[in-house]
């Protein structure tokens, strides 16, 4: 089961424990974390009208495969450019987004993951039970500071999806200066030339319109080892 990204992508600092054995609870519910916070994000990301168009193309929760030549793609350029990467070129600059997933050799990686897994995180760290509520326990694991996981993977997730550069506020946005939309992207994410996906959006606004003209900043900021 899937929605873009599946369970293999939830590895090292990541990493969901016992998923991999046969009829795995924790891969059923990891599963759930990935259908629903996976659409919402995208969602957010994306904005109603954009996540409903790219949403029709998913067979089963992927893209499907690209057809052999002559039978054309049915699915548009854009929505193959967001999951799997595309190099484009702004003002002689060339930028290389990675994909919404993107492997390297063994290793995969989504600004989905992070997303997901701080909220698979937060809602599976505890469970109530009959007599309160009680730590889970993964097999062979020791125990770790879970805020301090909370926080670092959120933080991640946040530098992955709209960027590290803060720009100035300007009514309800903020605003760096790349000289669009009369002088200024809206956002956070600076001259990065591996962009993050907001700033992929927002330089490509032609195809992803809702994406870079109405969709508000849906999300929380950076925090701290506190959680705060």
């Amino acid at each position: 089961m899937a929605y873009v990204v599946d369970n293999t992508y939830f590895i090292r600092e990541f990493a969901v424990p016992n998923t991999d054995e046969a009829n795995s609870k924790s891969l059923e519910v990891l599963n759930q974390y990935i259908d629903d916070k996976g659409r919402s994000l995208l969602r957010s990301a994306l904005g109603e009208v954009l996540f409903a168009e790219f949403d029709s193309y998913l067979n089963n929760g992927v893209l499907p495969e690209i057809p052999d030549l002559p039978t054309p793609d049915p699915v548009p350029a854009k929505w193959r450019e967001l999951v799997d990467g595309v190099t484009y070129t702004i003002d002689s600059v060339d930028y290389v987004w990675g994909g919404l997933v993107n492997t390297v050799g063994t290793y995969k990686s989504s600004v989905m993951v992070p997303f997901i897994y701080y909220y698979w995180l937060k809602g599976e760290r505890s469970f109530v039970s009959g007599v309160g509520e009680v730590r889970a326990e993964a097999k062979n694991a020791g125990g770790v500071n879970s805020t301090q996981t909370l926080t670092e993977t959120w933080n991640k997730f946040l530098q992955m999806y709209r960027g590290s550069t803060l720009g100035q506020l300007v009514g309800n946005v903020y605003r760096v200066g790349i000289p669009q939309y009369d002088g200024y992207y809206v956002g956070y994410f600076g001259n990065d030339t591996t962009p993050s996906l907001l700033q992929f959006l927002w330089q490509n606004d032609t195809a992803y319109p809702d994406a870079a003209l109405n969709t508000p900043e849906p999300l929380e900021g950076i925090r701290n080892q506190l959680g705060l």
